[in-house]
């Protein structure tokens, strides 16, 4: 990039995951259905699972940057399952607000 070059950068969407289904046994973080929880304070209010987090975290930023997933009925959101076998937990993912872009000048 050159000096001086405007670059388009993007404020991420506000969002929520929910807790949508647990299909066998309980959960060994403690989720239970009808658990909410926002895009930005999933890890910093929260004693979520990492693993149930790593699951949730590619299509977490895809939906925070505006990407449209054609696989749902709504691109604006995400069914996405932890990993756990013992445990299956399904979140909702919703992309709730807008991305904005920032205008910033490059250094």
């Amino acid at each position: 990039m050159r000096k001086g070059r405007e670059l388009m950068w993007r404020k991420p969407a506000e969002g929520t995951i929910e807790v949508i289904e647990v299909r066998r046994g309980e959960c060994a973080a403690g989720l239970k259905v009808g658990d909410q929880f926002t895009f930005e304070n999933l890890l910093k209010e929260h004693n979520f699972c990492i693993p149930a987090y790593q699951s949730l975290h590619a299509p977490l930023l895809a939906l925070k940057y505006g990407a449209e997933l054609p696989w749902e009925e709504d691109g604006a959101t995400a069914r996405i399952c932890c990993p756990d076998p013992d445990c299956v937990v399904v979140f909702l993912l919703k992309r709730t607000g807008k991305v904005e872009p920032i205008e910033r000048e490059q250094r």
